[in-house]
């Protein structure tokens, strides 16, 4: 026998809306995969950063610096992610968890996204470009030049997490 599938007359939502609410869920699901790149890049760099200021071969100047560098890309950590504590303990919500929040939101309603829906997205998408916007800046040319002092003191260049290098891992 053979089995028909088709469109479900009760359902409330159109296929125009449904189609809406796929591609949101689809553009969110997306920003959620950009997202895990920028926390693990930024959590990754920073802990690399820490343990080379934590060496005995980097000099004061150079320890400095790097510490620097690190609290600059620990604060960014905390404005992307909750880590140090249990999620939804504290109620605080980083970036990672409000993008979380919406996209169960969309995903969780049949019908398209509605116009609050939509503008939050928009907004979201604008702090992650920016996030990932200012971890690019912290590990451009500041960080190569890091590098060259870490590699004349004799210890290992920091090396930092390509998006690449991330797909690859899951």
């Amino acid at each position: 026998g053979t089995v028909d599938v088709g469109y479900d007359p009760d359902y409330p939502h159109p296929p125009v809306a449904r189609a809406a609410q796929q591609k949101a869920v689809r553009a969110l699901y997306d920003m959620l995969a950009r997202m895990a790149y920028v926390c693990d890049a930024v959590k990754e760099t920073r802990v690399a950063v820490e343990a080379r200021a934590d060496d005995a071969k980097a000099d004061a100047a150079l320890k400095t610096d790097l510490r620097a560098l690190a609290g600059e890309l620990k604060a960014l950590q905390d404005r992307v992610m909750v880590e140090e504590e249990v999620q939804g303990i504290s109620g605080r919500k980083a970036l990672r968890e409000k993008v979380i929040s919406l996209y169960a939101g969309v995903a969780g309603f049949g019908g398209p996204p509605t116009k609050t829906q939509t503008d939050r997205q928009a907004a979201l998408t604008g702090e992650l470009d920016r996030a990932n916007g200012e971890f690019t800046a912290q590990t451009g040319a500041r960080l190569a030049a890091l590098n060259a002092r870490l590699q004349a003191a004799g210890l290992e260049a920091v090396k930092v997490l390509t998006a690449a290098e991330h797909a690859a891992r899951q």
